[in-house]
């Protein structure tokens, strides 16, 4: 166990470990990364490494609190996550009360505030002050999938980028690799297995899948759902008008309103249709794909990304 092991990200390794080598009494640190990069994974790192019992500037994994951390029941960790898509004012005034309090474990006090990306202005003003001075003996993880952040958190935050790993440290097959364009839970997840054991239903197509994945995110939902994006590309050019209406319209139904996931298959879409040397105009599509957040109409934005794929 440790910080070594973590797949790849060198450079973020060793700015963590410095981190922890200076002995810091508190901090707030930013851990961004593009979608699909296990920020999670190093947010709880730290915080092992942090409060670990056994190993200097680094976590066992076997002490207490490396064990209680991964389960979830360390009586001194927070983690702040989003609901309907808003972290709120009152979650994080919680917060702020929570790091003025005694913590329970007489180690350090931990909140991991997820997709801070997420948080409402008017939270992230009234958290401002105890992120740039947190207590002694407290930590603030903050994790974002987007740099699209308030300019008064990241500047009160050390900024840690997390990339995926390279095709060597994934130590997966190239084409595997480009499939699950190099996301850390898709490569742990499939170095177990075959990718014909998960790709075992030749009647499946990626709308059916999207629906499977919009009613279970998990990891090999994900990685059906590109699989079959990739086949649905090398055929779309044939498609009809009426076809890619439908599409759309099955789509949106499937998504019943939720646009970060409609904006995440419209993202996995455009990777795949550069990896496939489709001829696009990139920012075009980037703009149909933002729209979705502001959008009403979602099946006209929709149906418009579908007729644009040539």
């Amino acid at each position: 166990m440790g910080i070594d092991k973590l797949m790849g990200n060198e450079g973020a390794k060793r700015l963590i470990k410095n981190q922890l080598n200076i002995k810091k009494e508190s901090g707030t640190y930013l851990f961004y990364g593009r979608s699909g990069i296990d920020l999670d994974g190093y947010a709880l790192a730290f915080a092992k490494a942090v409060n670990c019992q056994s190993v200097e500037d680094d976590f066992c994994g076997e002490c207490r609190s490396c064990v209680e951390i991964d389960k979830g029941i360390y009586p001194d960790l927070t983690i702040i996550e989003s609901e309907n898509n808003i972290i709120g004012v009152d979650k994080i005034r919680d917060v702020i009360y929570k790091a003025g309090s005694s913590g329970y474990s007489g180690l350090k006090k931990i909140f991991i505030i997820k997709e801070i990306s997420k948080m409402r202005k008017e939270a992230a003003n009234a958290i401002l002050k105890t992120i740039e001075e947190p207590p002694k003996g407290t930590f603030f993880i903050l994790t974002s999938h987007t740099l699209n952040i308030l300019p008064t958190i990241k500047s009160r935050s050390m900024l840690i980028n997390i990339y995926p790993p390279s095709i060597k440290e994934s130590g997966i097959d190239e084409k595997i690799y480009t499939l699950l364009e190099g996301n850390i839970d898709g490569i742990t997840y499939i170095k177990d297995r075959s990718l014909e054991n998960i790709i075992n239903d030749e009647e499946a197509d990626f709308i059916r899948l999207f629906i499977e994945y919009s009613q279970a995110y998990t990891v090999e939902n994900r990685i059906k759902l590109y699989y079959f994006v990739e086949l649905f590309l090398d055929k779309v050019k044939f498609l009809s008008d009426k076809e890619r209406i439908k599409i759309a319209s099955d789509i949106e139904k499937a998504a019943s309103g939720n646009k970060e996931l409609l904006k995440e298959l419209m993202q996995i879409i455009i990777i795949k249709m550069s990896h496939k040397n489709f001829e696009f105009n990139l920012e075009e599509f980037l703009e149909i794909r933002e729209a979705v957040h502001y959008g009403v109409n979602l099946q006209s934005i929709l149906t418009y990304f579908f007729m644009k794929i040539k």
